[in-house]
């Protein structure tokens, strides 16, 4: 898998003395603690990191690779909590290609 397990982490998590945190409320505006869990997510005001959101994911928010061929991933959804801001797809599909030094990612749904 190389790069990907990387690239797929990087992309919204920040890791804190608290441990890792997936911003719920990446709004410019801001959140607060009524909003958030209102999503149904974690509030914490604490300053454990530098930029560590206080409105964050429960663990277990996300996909678990169910199969994988050549460079195509595919995701199927945990049983961990929904996404707040609509329905869930039960599958995805992640395909990857290397063009030069160029990762190339697409994240999708079949049929879409």
């Amino acid at each position: 898998m190389g790069k990907l397990p990387i690239l797929l982490l990087s992309i919204a998590l920040v890791l804190t003395e608290a441990g890792p945190r997936f911003d719920c409320f990446p709004e410019p505006n801001g959140a607060n603690q009524q909003a958030c869990e209102a999503r149904g997510c974690v509030w914490s005001q604490d300053n454990s990191g530098k930029n560590a959101p206080w409105c964050y994911f429960k663990d277990g928010v996300g996909y678990n690779l169910d199969s994988q061929s050549g460079s195509t991933y595919n995701l199927r959804k945990n049983n961990g909590p929904g996404n707040p801001w609509g329905g869930d797809f039960t599958e995805i599909k992640l395909t990857t290609k290397t063009i030069g030094n160029v990762l190339n990612v697409k994240v999708g749904v079949d049929g879409r």
